[in-house]
């Protein structure tokens, strides 16, 4: 999904509350970037999560599937 989806102010953050832009941040860049922008207006915090969110490829949990296992097939 990282290759089609983006997390923008648009499609997503300006869809969700403080809350949950303060959590993808702390999850997808750190704890300390979450405080840093607790305290700006919804539009700005989206607009600043959006630049943090974009260049690491997260995406929410409802988009993420789980990476793929690889077997290994021992010969007898």
């Amino acid at each position: 999904m990282t290759g089609y989806w983006r997390p923008t102010v648009r499609t997503y953050l300006g869809r969700i509350t403080k809350a949950c832009i303060l959590e993808a941040v702390r999850e997808g860049v750190s704890i300390d970037a979450a405080d840093r922008m607790a305290h700006m207006k919804k539009q700005d915090m989206a607009e600043a999560a959006e630049q943090l969110l974009a260049a690491i490829g997260w995406l929410p949990a409802l988009m993420r599937t789980p990476r793929a296992v690889q077997w290994v097939v021992k010969k007898p």
